[in-house]
C-alpha cells in the first residue's frame, strides 16, 4: 500500500493498494467526503445610493482569501427575508468586494443580500451574515414630519445609533440628530412652510444612517424621502 497526503480545504490521505492483475484500489476516508466547507464569509454593509432617479445598492463584503473557494453566489430577499433567491454567481477575484444591484426600488421596500462561496467540488461554505437596506418612510405629525424606517440587520454588533441628515438651502445633507439604535423613528420639528430662500420654496428631503456598534465608524444609507412645502402652504 502507498499513502498519499495533501493539503487543500483539510488535508486529505488516500491509500492506493496493489492487487492482483496489475489492479489498484484507492481508499479515500467517508469523513473527507462529508467534510463542509470549513469558511463562512462576511458582509460588512448594503448602503443605499438614492440619487433619484437613479438608485441602487451596493453589497459590500470582506475580501475573500480562501485558495480553493471557485465561485462567490449572491442571493436577494425582497419579501424581507422569507425567500431568497441567487443573484449572481460569479468567479472568485480576492480583489472584487463589492456589487452594485440596480434591480431595485429602494423607496418602495427593504431588501436582504446574503453570499456564500463554493468551492471545485461544489461544496458550499456556510451562509453569511445578512446585509439588510433601511426603508425610510415619512408622514405628517402633529408638530412636523415623523420619519420611520425598518431596521438595519446585519451586523453582529447591532446598531449603534441612526443619525437623522435633512438636506439644506443648498443641496447639501447636513446632521440633524442621533437616535438610539432600537429606535425607528423620529419626529423634526422643523417646518416646511419656513424653507424660503429667493422667494421659492424648497422640497425637504431626508435620510438615514445606520452606524454600527463598536463598528469604527462603518455605516450604511437608506434611500431619501422627500416632503413638499407646498402642501402645507
Amino acid at each position: 500500500s502507498h499513502l498519499f497526503t495533501g493539503n487543500g480545504l483539510s488535508p486529505v490521505t488516500l491509500t492506493v493498494t496493489e492487487v492482483a492483475g496489475g489492479k489498484v484500489s484507492v481508499s479515500i476516508p467517508s469523513s473527507v467526503i462529508e467534510l463542509p466547507y470549513p469558511f463562512g464569509e462576511s458582509i460588512v454593509r448594503a448602503p443605499v445610493v438614492d440619487t433619484t432617479p437613479l438608485q441602487y445598492v451596493v453589497l459590500e463584503w470582506e475580501p475573500l482569501e480562501h485558495p480553493d473557494a471557485e465561485y462567490l453566489v449572491i442571493q436577494k430577499s425582497s419579501d424581507n427575508g422569507i425567500t431568497f433567491e441567487e443573484l449572481i454567481r460569479q468567479t472568485i477575484d480576492s480583489t472584487v468586494t463589492s456589487f452594485i444591484d440596480g434591480a431595485v426600488f429602494v423607496d418602495l421596500k427593504p431588501y436582504q443580500y446574503r453570499i456564500a462561496v463554493v468551492d471545485s467540488c461544489t461544496n458550499v461554505a456556510p451562509i453569511s451574515n445578512l446585509g439588510t437596506t433601511i426603508h425610510l418612510q415619512s408622514r405628517n405629525a402633529e408638530n412636523g414630519t415623523e420619519l420611520y424606517w425598518t431596521p438595519y440587520l446585519g451586523w453582529d454588533s447591532g446598531v449603534e445609533s441612526y443619525e437623522i441628515q435633512r438636506i439644506n438651502e443648498n443641496g447639501i445633507f447636513e446632521f440633524v440628530t442621533n437616535v438610539p439604535g432600537d429606535v425607528q423613528s423620529y419626529v423634526d420639528d422643523f417646518s416646511l412652510s419656513s424653507n424660503l430662500v429667493n422667494s421659492t420654496y424648497y422640497d425637504i428631503q431626508y435620510r438615514v444612517r445606520a452606524i454600527e456598534l463598536f463598528g469604527n465608524d462603518t455605516s450604511s444609507m437608506s434611500n431619501k424621502v422627500t416632503r413638499s412645502s407646498q402642501l402645507n402652504l
